[in-house]
């Protein structure tokens, strides 16, 4: 069954979703030591699911990727590739760094790279979008707050991904806090599940944009 989404959101109907026509992507990845390479590998399939659903281009959509663990580190800013087949061949180049999960701290480092001097779109219709995947609570879990606010505060729409067996964490709440909306927490114990989510998030990029929400 088709999708469609309205028409001023630059979304268009797709037989697997929506296609995201204009946007500006980060996906900012936990690479702690708590990540196996099968959970990077998946997130790595995730990523790449959402670039081939999405319509590449200058004046289109943009993607880049921050990778994160003590210190968070961008593996690609959101100009620098304009083609699906530079995208999906960075995004198998990126590797997990080790070290703890300061996702407050890769939220503060991630804001720098939506400016247009990073390469974000100017235009003001262009809604930008961060999509954090992690299994791990937080370090810094105390600035996570403040961290996400000032993203939504510069009009970042937040998507958090949990990936872990066990729910009895403060990784669930963690991911709310940061998005501040159920509807863009996804949390998935089973790493398949994990592969299977882009068309599920790309409905609700539709859904976003199409209630003109941030």
């Amino acid at each position: 069954n088709n999708h469609f989404c309205a028409t001023n959101l630059f979304l268009y109907p797709s037989s697997t979703g929506c296609q995201i026509d204009m946007a500006d992507i980060i996906f900012l990845v936990d690479g702690s030591q708590s990540i196996s390479d099968e959970q990077f590998q998946s997130m790595q399939h995730l990523m790449s699911s959402l670039v081939n659903s999405s319509s590449i281009g200058k004046n289109h959509v943009r993607i880049g990727a921050i990778v994160y663990s003590t210190e968070p580190q961008i593996q690609f800013a959101l100009n620098e590739y304009d083609t699906k087949q530079e995208l999906r061949q960075a995004i198998s180049r990126l590797k997990p760094s080790d070290c703890d999960t300061y996702t407050s701290r890769a939220l503060s480092y991630s804001l720098n790279y939506f400016r247009n001097s990073n390469g974000a779109q100017s235009d003001k219709w262009v809604h930008k979008f961060l999509i954090v995947i992690t299994n791990e609570e937080a370090t810094d879990a105390g600035q996570l707050e403040e961290a996400s606010a000032k993203l939504r505060d510069n009009g970042i729409s937040i998507f958090g991904i949990g990936v872990k067996q066990d729910k009895d964490t403060k990784l669930p709440k963690q991911l709310l806090t940061m998005t501040n909306n159920a509807n863009r927490v996804f949390y998935v114990n089973d790493i398949n599940a994990l592969e299977l989510l882009d068309r599920t998030i790309s409905e609700e990029i539709c859904n976003v944009n199409k209630a003109g929400k941030l």
